[in-house]
C-alpha cells in the first residue's frame, strides 16, 4: 500500500465566496424544515417532507423537459445564472445506471437478512418515491435494454444526519453505549 503524507493545514483564508453563499442557503433550507416540523406540532414521521419542501422553497427546482424528436433526444433546461455554452449534458444509452434507492421501501423487515423476495410496504414518502424511482428504472431496462442497478443503501451516515436517537439511523444508540 502506498504511503500517503496528510499535513493539516489552519484556515487562514476567507471561505470562497460560492461556499459562503451554499452555507447561507442550507442554514435556511434548515431553518425552514424547522419550521415546517414545527407547524405540524412537532410530531415525527415527516422529516423527509419537511427537508424537500424547504428545499424547494429556497433553491427552486430547474424547470427541464426531455423530448423524443425523430429518433433523437432534446432537452431543454432552465438553469438561472449559466448560458447555453456553460452546460453539458451527456446522454449514453449503453452506460450503467446505478439508481441510489434504500432498503427502507420494504418497510419493517418480517425476516433477516431483508432480500429482494421481501414484501414492498414502504413505511414513508421517502420509501413510495425511492421504490417508484427504482421501478422507473427498470422500465428503461425492459425496454430500452439499458443496464441498471439499483443499489439499496441501509444504515448511512454523513453531515445534517440525525443521530442523537434511532429515528434516522442506529448510530445514535452505538455511540451513547
Amino acid at each position: 500500500m502506498s504511503r500517503v503524507q496528510v499535513t493539516r493545514t489552519h484556515d487562514t483564508h476567507p471561505a470562497l465566496p460560492a461556499f459562503t453563499e451554499l452555507s447561507r442557503l442550507m442554514r435556511e433550507v434548515e431553518r425552514r424544515a424547522f419550521s415546517r416540523f414545527q407547524g405540524r406540532g412537532r410530531r415525527a414521521g415527516s422529516s423527509q417532507e419537511d427537508w424537500t419542501a424547504a428545499e424547494h422553497e429556497v433553491l427552486g427546482w430547474p424547470a427541464a423537459e426531455l423530448c423524443e424528436v425523430d429518433g433523437r433526444y432534446e432537452m431543454a433546461l432552465t438553469l438561472p445564472g449559466y448560458t447555453a455554452g456553460e452546460v453539458e449534458v451527456t446522454a449514453s444509452p449503453r452506460e450503467v445506471v446505478v439508481h441510489a434507492s434504500t432498503r427502507q421501501f420494504y418497510g419493517r423487515p418480517l425476516y433477516l437478512p431483508v432480500d429482494e423476495k421481501h414484501p414492498v410496504a414502504p413505511p414513508d414518502a421517502n420509501g413510495v418515491s425511492k421504490f417508484a424511482g427504482e421501478q422507473y428504472w427498470m422500465i428503461e431496462h425492459r425496454t430500452a435494454g439499458r443496464p441498471v442497478v439499483s443499489l439499496r443503501l441501509t444504515n448511512c451516515y454523513g453531515p445534517r444526519l440525525r443521530i442523537r436517537d434511532a429515528r434516522q439511523t442506529f448510530l445514535g444508540i452505538w455511540i451513547r453505549c
